[in-house]
């Protein structure tokens, strides 16, 4: 069954409305995004995060940012979000700390320009938290 979720993107335009279309397709996880210019970008992957990292790399190329949980810079899913929910939520990382459950997002829900970053902001972020000694808070 596919889903629709309203998105905004970013760039020097300022922010314009986007619609993300998603579902499976055969054995994969597919991505729409359909712009208001009339272009769609689509990827299909494993989960739907990776599709969303996938679609967000050839908008960069442009300087357009997707404004959703998904690509803020402090945000990634575990690998049990990616199995049991496709990549469809993920957490909220705050360096030197596990998450807890209520740290948990959908990704396709709105996110705050000031808190979108790159792929590669958002992989280095990643890779900083995973490495850092963390506690259990709480």
């Amino acid at each position: 069954m596919r889903q629709i979720a309203p998105v905004t993107v970013a760039g020097a335009f300022g922010t314009r409305a986007a619609t993300v279309n998603y579902g499976p397709r055969e054995d994969e996880c597919h991505l729409e995004l359909n712009l208001d210019d009339g272009r769609v970008l689509s990827a299909s992957g494993s989960d739907y995060f990776a599709c969303l990292v996938s679609i967000r790399r050839e908008l960069e190329a442009e300087g357009i940012v997707v404004c959703c949980q998904g690509a803020r810079k402090d945000v990634w899913p575990s690998g049990m979000a990616r199995d049991m929910a496709a990549g469809l939520q993920a957490y909220v990382l705050t360096i030197g700390r596990t998450p807890l459950r209520h740290e948990l997002v959908a990704i396709f829900d709105p996110a705050d320009r000031k808190l979108i970053g790159t792929v590669a902001e958002q992989e280095r972020y990643f890779k900083l938290w995973w490495s850092s000694p963390r506690a259990r808070s709480g």
